[in-house]
């Protein structure tokens, strides 16, 4: 039986979607380019330079896995609400681990969120949110394409009708032409 949403794909969007919101989290809150590269720097964000691989990545992931043909998940809401909590606790849980990595004294650490990171938790928290909206859109989005594609690959044929030309024997007549020898001829009445 299939799964109703992979892991692999779930994680990959969220990814997707964690990315782009903390990115637009320090933009929103400190605007100038190089004001956030210092409080990035300053936060203990250094591994963000392998965001965009990180990006690439997590995209041919969700990709792969949404075109191999996963069972989708049936609700736009249960889609959103599990990468809205991914992305959030995910969010809230490297602006800590950072901060903590790059203080050394938990005093530091929290003057750091008293500051302008209880305004980066808020804003990134809300942009998470937003993220995980439209990466749910785009998942959707997707899982139909693949699900198009599939259909147009198999022929647009039913999967019943598949498994009952598998099982007839090799050189007999498909079920429909055995029925249509045991009726007579149908042809319009032939005038006198």
């Amino acid at each position: 039986m299939k799964s109703r949403r992979p892991t692999a794909t779930l994680l990959a969007w969220s990814a997707i979607g964690l990315l782009g919101g903390h990115q637009a989290a320090y933009f929103l809150v400190y605007r100038d380019p190089a004001l956030v590269a210092h409080v990035l720097e300053d936060t203990g964000h250094g591994w963000l330079w392998i965001a965009p691989f990180l990006v690439a990545a997590a995209a041919i992931i969700a990709m792969i896995t949404g075109f191999r043909g996963s069972e989708p998940v049936r609700s736009f809401r249960g889609r959103f609400l599990a990468l809205a909590l991914v992305q959030t606790g995910t969010f809230v849980l490297l602006e800590a681990s950072e901060r903590a990595a790059h203080r050394s004294d938990p005093a530091d650490l929290t003057a750091s969120l008293a500051g302008s990171g209880w305004l980066v938790l808020v804003v990134g928290i809300g942009f998470q949110l937003l993220t995980a909206f439209l990466v749910a859109v785009a998942s959707r989005a997707i899982d139909r394409i693949a699900a198009a594609v599939r259909r147009r690959r198999t022929g647009h044929r039913h999967p019943a009708t598949r498994a009952i030309r598998r099982r007839e024997a090799p050189g007999s007549f498909p079920h429909s032409l055995r029925l249509a020898r045991t009726c007579g001829p149908r042809a319009p009445p032939v005038g006198v």
